[in-house]
This record gives C-alpha cells, structure tokens and sequence, in this order.
C-alpha cells in the first residue's frame, strides 16, 4: 500500500468505535443480527446473537466486539470471541458456535476492511497472548472472501 492508501487508512481507523457485545441493548442486538445476517457480510446465523444467546450467560467468559463507525454509527465488522476455558490469557472465536471468524461488510473498500480488522486483531492483542480464530470453511462462504486470512 502506498503512503497515500496509509494515510485514509489511518484516518478511517481514527472514526472506528469499539461496542461489547455484553454493553448492546436489545435494540442494538436486532441491529447487530441484522448485520450478521445481512447479505452484504460474510456471516452466518450460527454467528447472530440470537443463536448465541442459546447458552447460558455464564458458560463462556464472552469478549465479542463490534465495530462501528463513530460517524454514522454503521456497523463495520465485529467479531464474537470469548476466553478459552480455563486460559484466561487465550481468545478463541466464540466456542458457542462451530466457526467464527471476523464478519465485515463487504461493501466496504479494502482499505477500510483493512482498518476494521486492524482495529479487532489490535484490541485482542492487547488484552490476550493467544488468538485462535476458526473461519467459516469455503463451502460456507457466499463468495470466497480470502482477504480475511
């Protein structure tokens, strides 16, 4: 990327806001499904809210981040995540689900998907040694969306 495309991409990620899954209200969880569901994303039902909530609160130790554009408070991308049990110093994509990669708005350009996941591996990796993310297999995927790996 050339000086020109790091400088929107820093700018971008200066107009990212990070929400806690366990910060939503209600009104903000339909709208967080919605984006899951959307066909405009990269995600599955097994990765909505509502899916997940199937699991008692206190199973896992939930550390799910969304991302939002501070501006229009648009959803970017986020990611559902909880500790692995028993390592606390381990983040791995939600356990209440076969996989959970970051889930992004396709729309978005590739500077700013760049940005929208620079800003979730930047808030894991500074909370946690270790992150383990299972992706949604190929067959899974509504168009092959290799720029997440």
């Amino acid at each position: 990327m050339n000086n020109r495309g790091q400088m929107k991409s820093m700018v971008y990620k200066e107009k990212l806001k990070i929400i806690k899954r366990n910060a939503l209200t209600d009104k903000e969880k339909m709208r967080v499904d919605q984006f899951i569901l959307s066909e405009n994303t990269n995600g599955e039902f097994i990765n909505s809210l509502k899916y997940l909530e199937y699991h008692p609160e206190d199973r896992f130790v939930d550390d799910s981040i969304i991302v939002v554009d501070a501006c229009s408070d648009t959803i970017r991308g986020l990611m559902m995540a909880a500790q692995r049990q028993g390592e606390p110093s381990t983040i791995v994509s939600h356990p209440g689900t076969t996989f959970a990669g970051p889930i992004i708005d396709r729309k978005l350009r590739i500077q700013e998907i760049q940005s929208v996941l620079d800003v979730l591996l930047t808030y894991y990796e500074k909370k946690y040694e270790v992150i383990c993310i299972k992706p949604a297999p190929m067959c899974y995927m509504k168009q092959l969306y290799g720029i997440i790996d």
